[in-house]
């Protein structure tokens, strides 16, 4: 936080200003522009943003992973936590 970084960044050119401003050269101001208390309130956007992001990737997956065990029959008919026969 201290640094002002952002490590592993997946930047795409003009994209937040399209869709922010609907114009491919407007301005978007960044948390440099704000004054130091007010990016303290941000700090927890930032992490819910991230988690948010994060059970969106596992939701799909825990889908797909429900739909390959119900294709292999393997889900059905037992239950998940029991291996062997209960």
């Amino acid at each position: 936080m201290a640094a002002e970084t952002t490590r592993y960044a997946l930047e795409i050119p003009h994209l937040g200003s399209v869709v922010l401003t609907h114009s491919w050269n407007n301005q978007i101001r960044g948390l440099k522009d704000f004054s130091p208390p007010r990016t303290a309130e941000l700090h927890d956007r930032f992490w819910t943003f991230r988690i948010m992001v994060g059970l969106g990737f596992l939701m799909p997956l825990l889908g797909l992973w429900g739909a390959w065990a119900r294709w292999r029959q393997s889900y059905t008919g037992r239950s998940f936590f029991c291996a062997s026969r209960c």
